[in-house]
């Protein structure tokens, strides 16, 4: 089966989708989480709350994109 385009780019998004469900989840539950928007994971990222911000704009734009 050959590899495509969605495969390259919608495929790889929905895990992103899927990844990030499971780690807010997580925070969610935890003593901290009121800290967790402003966390970077490394100091040259941006803070998680912009990271949630460009992965649910893709998601916006990409309406084919369909999270469990």
């Amino acid at each position: 089966m050959p590899y495509t385009i969605y495969d390259a780019s919608i495929v790889q998004i929905k895990h992103s989708l899927e990844s990030l469900k499971a780690i807010l989840k997580k925070a969610e539950g935890s003593e901290k989480a009121a800290e967790f928007p402003e966390t970077r994971l490394h100091p040259d990222m941006l803070p998680l709350a912009f990271q949630v911000h460009v992965v649910t704009n893709v998601r916006q734009h990409h309406p084919s994109i369909k999270t469990k």
